[in-house]
């Protein structure tokens, strides 16, 4: 029996059984099960419930069972499958063993709301900015933002700033992986999850870390494509490091909240 998709993600690590084909099926076996529970005019119209007053356009099972797979993999390579038991509001078919909602210091409310905009078209904050202590939560977040981005129909990924640079160096991209093509798939999916901006630079960097910044977000600003981007810094931080160009066009259309608790991992200080 295969397993459903919470299973899947929170039970155990990936395996060679766990191919395409099997994640595809699993998206299509969540998206009839929802289907299954809208009431007859929602299912009538191909939409569906996520959370109350909250309605989202159905995408067709073949580019489900893509998106699915895409984000799975990009949380992969970033060793970040844990996360996936973090949800901005309930799944439809319930809230799966060990998952837990975001609590409200990670804004929830705000960012189902703004996948919503982002979803139906109609948001005019093209970018979201999540900055604000480490371990404050802000990657838990904006991973379930993207699980919930996914759930609407929106081709996501995620990726570390410091993998994306290193990435693109000769040699540096995952196995399977060209250059070109960690560029494409970053420059080009819908929406784009960013996570640690500047977090290993220490104040400073490479002209070629510079350059490979500003295409990918120019490229993306050019194309009218959504970012969400976490931080530990503040927007004259970055700038120190990127450089005023690049903060300046992301902030001329962003949202930004602010993480303000305290280190959530509770670490021995010495």
């Amino acid at each position: 029996m295969v397993a459903s998709i919470a299973e899947l993600t929170l039970g155990r690590e990936l395996t060679a059984a766990d191919t395409a084909a099997t994640v595809k099926a699993l998206a299509i076996r969540q998206a009839r099960g929802v289907m299954a529970r809208g009431t007859m005019e929602q299912r009538a119209r191909g939409t569906v419930p996520v959370q109350d007053g909250v309605v989202w356009e159905r995408p067709d099972e073949y580019r489900l069972g893509i998106y699915v797979t895409a984000w799975l993999k990009s949380l992969e390579r970033a060793r970040h499958r844990a996360y996936l038991r973090h949800h901005v509001c309930v799944p439809p078919g319930g809230l799966p063993e060990g998952g837990v909602l975001l609590d409200d210091d990670q804004h929830p409310q705000a960012l189902a709301y703004w996948v919503k905009r982002i979803a139906a078209g109609q948001e005019t904050k093209q970018h979201l900015i999540a900055f604000g202590n480490v371990g404050s939560g802000k990657t838990a977040a904006a991973i379930a933002l993207g699980s919930l981005a996914v759930q609407a129909g929106i081709m996501t990924r995620y990726v570390r700033h410091g993998d994306y640079v290193r990435w693109l160096r000769p040699d540096g991209a995952p196995a399977g992986l060209t250059a070109l093509q960690v560029r494409e798939f970053h420059d080009r999916c819908k929406l784009l999850i960013l996570d640690e901006l500047c977090g290993e630079m220490d104040g400073q960097a490479t002209e070629a870390v510079r350059q490979a910044t500003g295409d990918l977000l120019s490229a993306r600003i050019a194309s009218g494509l959504p970012t969400v981007i976490a931080t530990n810094l503040h927007s004259a931080q970055i700038a120190k490091v990127l450089g005023d160009r690049i903060v300046s066009r992301l902030g001329e259309s962003a949202m930004a909240l602010e993480f303000l608790r305290p280190d959530r991992r509770e670490p021995v200080r010495w």
